[in-house]
């Protein structure tokens, strides 16, 4: 069995080039597709889009247009995202040069070669499969949906949709991902690595993101409510999370579900790309072989969360034998949603074991006081510091 990933599409044929890398060099998974959108500074940016691609400066969509078609040469398949948490608004005045850029840019697709798409409205999944029937439409976790009939309803009014990536929330939930996988009939694909706390009352305001200037309005993402939660006992978000580690993803196989997505669009641009690259390459090295990531920070999986700052020092070899067995939400996962932390603490005694791990590393690292330090000064070069 091969585990299919999609990742984030990096913005550089050399990058691209790492993930053929990769994927030669894995065995039990393989990059199978790329997602993106294009900057808001493109021209084709329709505004249907989460504005996620920072790299403003390459406003010409021919670069964008190299890059797809690149990829697709490399054997990867591409996503376009039209996945902007927010209604079509039919009472806006620009909508019609919004809907003129819309059929551009899917023009521009087809004749590249592109032919899926994901979305998160209804009334635009609506417009694009009525007059461009040629897509695949593809579901937007953003959709957040979490119980069998909100799927069962999709199945029956959108039967054009090829899959739907479920809510972070239901990822352990293995009786409600199962009836859907095989008694719907639904393709599912399980979103990873997502910083997105279990039960975010903010979800939607993640990635329904402006650039406005106010942080009482721009700043409820990841990094800020979701921040608050974690910090209160970070042991705890750690073990209840949405996460599905390295070592958890044999067991979605036993129940028919072969296909998964690392995020980090955030990650991809030309500065940091390189060291994202380097994160989903550890993620499908642990498939092989979870022990190879006995030296790795483990948190590194945690994509868009603050707790990678504090948890640096834990590896792997410190606690993936401490962290919740996904056999174990194999058989309770279900009742994650109303016993956790009232009739179930399994979570809270894992977290428990992997705190004491970590006061244990963080008062030995406390007890060992350097002779001296060596710090850098931008004019002069090394110096030695004696500590006082």
């Amino acid at each position: 069995m091969i585990f299919e990933f999609s990742l984030p599409m990096p913005y550089s044929k050399e990058n691209i080039n790492k993930l053929t890398v990769i994927n030669n060099e894995i065995e039990k998974s393989k990059i199978k597709t790329l997602f993106f959108s294009l900057p808001s500074s493109c021209e084709l940016y329709t505004g249907f889009e989460q504005p996620r691609n920072r790299l403003i400066q390459y406003s010409d969509f021919s670069f964008w247009k190299i890059l797809m078609e690149y990829s697709l040469e490399k054997n990867f398949d591409i996503i376009y995202n039209f996945n902007l948490a927010r209604p079509v608004d039919i009472e806006n005045p620009n909508l019609n040069i919004q809907l003129e850029k819309l059929n551009k840019i899917l023009i521009e697709l087809q004749k590249i070669g592109i032919k899926n798409l994901r979305i998160y409205n209804m009334q635009l999944l609506e417009y694009i499969s009525k007059y461009y029937p040629c897509f695949d439409l593809y579901v937007s976790t953003v959709t957040n949906y979490k119980t069998i009939h909100e799927f069962e309803n999709l199945k029956i009014l959108y039967p054009q949709i090829k899959q739907i990536v479920p809510s972070q929330d239901m990822n352990k939930n293995f009786e409600l991902l199962n009836n859907i996988k095989n008694k719907l009939n639904i393709n599912l694909e399980i979103m990873c690595n997502d910083g997105c706390v279990q039960g975010c009352i903010n979800f939607y305001n993640h990635h329904g993101m402006t650039n406005y200037e106010d942080n009482y309005l721009y700043g409820i993402t990841c990094t800020t409510s979701c921040e608050k939660l974690n910090i209160i006992n970070p042991f705890i978000y750690l073990c209840r999370s949405n996460h599905v580690f390295p070592w958890d993803i044999e067991e979605y196989g036993k129940i028919g579900i072969t296909k998964f997505k690392l995020t980090g669009r955030d990650g991809i641009n030309d500065i940091h790309s390189s060291n994202a690259i380097n994160l989903y390459y550890k993620y499908l090295l642990g498939i092989d072989n979870c022990k190879k990531l006995n030296y790795y920070p483990i948190v590194n999986f945690l994509n868009n969360s603050r707790i990678q700052e504090k948890f640096t020092c834990l590896t792997g070899k410190d606690i993936i034998h401490l962290m919740p067995k996904i056999q174990h939400f194999r058989k309770y996962g279900h009742l994650c949603a109303s016993q956790c932390g009232i009739k179930c603490i399994y979570c809270y005694k894992c977290s428990k074991k992997i705190q004491k791990v970590y006061e244990k590393k963080i008062k030995k690292k406390q007890d060992f006081i350097p002779a001296c330090t060596i710090i850098k000064n931008e004019y002069s070069g090394y110096i030695n510091r004696p500590d006082n």
